[in-house]
């Protein structure tokens, strides 16, 4: 048995939660949430054997394997920094700090102990995705490729997202994603650069960058999430390449999504060549769950995660590289 203390329960805590109950061989044994208000509404939907409203006081539980780190952002490196010195295996939430000096002792620190640290960088195990990088590493549009997503939004509710002390707006904490599966997928990066601004908070809510990979390849990024409450704009994505494009789901028009596609447990990409408009279906998953019970079969097994703090740093640090680049250019 694995036993799980979760740090921090507001919304990633209790999602993750969920998952971990549907997984055979781990227990919630422990939780921990400054704020008491939310710590009593988890213990009465999950029933850890112990709540803690500190949670260095959490990570000092003898019953405790392994954490997962939930908290806003700029908490990540105490947090992370105290289960590494308890010996307990750790998941950390993306990103895995706002500085690039903090996510290298966060790496060291674990490494000294002999602990795992897994980033939560979900879309390595989303099926959805996954069929994206199965269909750019067949060729399917030749290479290099260009990678666009564009999204609009006024931000989650949380003011800590978008200060830039505490989460560092929507290309550090949403877009990061995307900067974590290219990495994955074309390699190291080239260059950066862009252009940022700032339309209602301390951090950079809304950017364009382009960031380009050694291979040629490029993602580029246009994010806001600084729209009034309530207003939206496009969101989408796509990729575009010398023998066509791929469009995402979600945006793919309507009249090219085959009739008898169910749209139940099933998604699908559009490739487009010109010649042929082909869909490419694939079956969603729950990525979260199957996140979950990767995290724990490392914990049981001494296998080395797939994300590991490495890919946090790496992704982190193209991600401050792009704004850097973007704020000087």
């Amino acid at each position: 048995m694995v036993k799980i203390g979760i740090i921090g329960c507001g919304g990633m805590g209790r999602y993750h939660s969920r998952s971990l109950r549907e997984i055979e061989g781990v227990g919630i044994v422990a939780a921990s949430d400054a704020d008491e208000e939310v710590l009593e509404a988890y213990a009465r939907e999950f029933e850890p054997e112990r709540t803690y409203t500190d949670f260095r006081h959490l990570v000092r539980d003898p019953s405790v394997d392994a954490v997962l780190v939930c908290l806003p952002t700029f908490l990540h490196p105490l947090a992370v920094l105290a289960a590494a010195e308890a010996g307990k295996h750790v998941f950390c939430e993306k990103p895995i700090a706002l500085k690039e000096a903090d996510a290298e002792a966060m790496i060291q620190a674990c490494e000294r102990a002999g602990v795992h640290l897994m980033v939560g960088f979900v879309r390595r195990f989303d099926n959805d995705w996954g069929a994206f990088k199965r269909l750019v590493e067949a060729g399917a549009i030749g290479r290099p490729i260009v990678w666009r997503h564009f999204a609009a939004s006024g931000g989650p509710r949380s003011p800590w997202y978008l200060d830039r002390d505490k989460g560092g707006g929507p290309i550090v904490d949403g877009a990061i994603h995307d900067v974590d599966f290219a990495n994955w997928l074309f390699g190291d990066m080239a260059w950066s650069q862009g252009a940022v601004r700032r339309f209602k908070s301390t951090a950079w809510d809304t950017a364009t960058v382009s960031i380009g990979y050694e291979g040629g390849d490029e993602l580029v990024l246009s994010w806001t999430w600084g729209l009034p409450s309530g207003a939206s704009g496009l969101t989408g994505q796509d990729a575009i390449g010398p023998g066509g494009s791929i469009l995402f789901p979600g945006s793919v028009p309507r009249d090219r999504v085959p009739a008898d596609l169910s749209s139940d447990g099933v998604g699908m990409y559009l490739l487009d060549t010109g010649e042929v408009q082909r869909p490419e279906v694939f079956r969603k998953n729950n990525m979260f769950l199957d996140e979950m019970r990767h995290f724990v079969h490392c914990c049981a097994t001494g296998t080395r995660p797939a994300v590991t703090g490495e890919d946090g740093l790496r992704a982190l640090r193209v991600v401050v590289r792009a704004l850097q680049s973007a704020q000087e250019a």
